[in-house]
């Protein structure tokens, strides 16, 4: 569920990210949320960190989504 949970972030940001490269002339912001998506999903390639992971646990411990049981806290497997 968390890594849907990011799938779905990103898919957000990029919707975003075209509707305001096209509708609009704020390229930056489009640019900004274009390169946002890129570089989290590289950190996710090269070091095995998901952001949308992160997020998601720790919206879980507020109560916001459904927690999720992981064994002793947030793992990921780091370089």
């Amino acid at each position: 569920m968390p890594h849907r949970f990011a799938q779905g972030v990103a898919t957000v940001f990029l919707l975003v990210s075209t509707l305001v490269l096209f509708l609009s002339h704020a390229t930056v912001l489009g640019g900004t949320l274009d390169l946002l998506v890129f570089v989290l999903s590289g950190l996710n390639l090269c070091v095995g960190f998901c952001a949308g992971c992160f997020v998601y646990y720790h919206l879980g411990r507020l109560g916001v989504t459904p927690r999720v049981r992981y064994k002793g806290g947030f793992h990921w497997r780091g370089v």
